[in-house]
């Protein structure tokens, strides 16, 4: 999953933020068995993170998330 992040933000506290919605019961949908946490499998880049979850044939499986900062490459980005 590719995340491309536009405006300024802390990318670490808003994965916190993304787990907080994804443990929302009015959100279940997603089948999360594991949120979303911080990976080392790129080197030299910080934000990659994989999650766990249970697919609708109730096998699990891992989803990658790569957050891409293109917040300085944005026109009309406040700086």
């Amino acid at each position: 999953m590719l995340g491309f992040v536009v405006e300024k933000m802390d990318i670490r506290k808003n994965i916190v933020n993304i787990n907080t919605l994804l443990k929302n019961p009015k959100i279940n949908n997603c089948n999360i068995t594991q949120e979303i946490q911080q990976e080392v499998f790129i080197t030299d880049f910080e934000f990659h993170y994989s999650s766990k979850h249970r697919g609708i044939d109730n096998e699990n499986f891992t989803l990658y998330h790569l957050m891409f900062d293109f917040s300085d490459n944005i026109n009309g980005s406040k700086t």
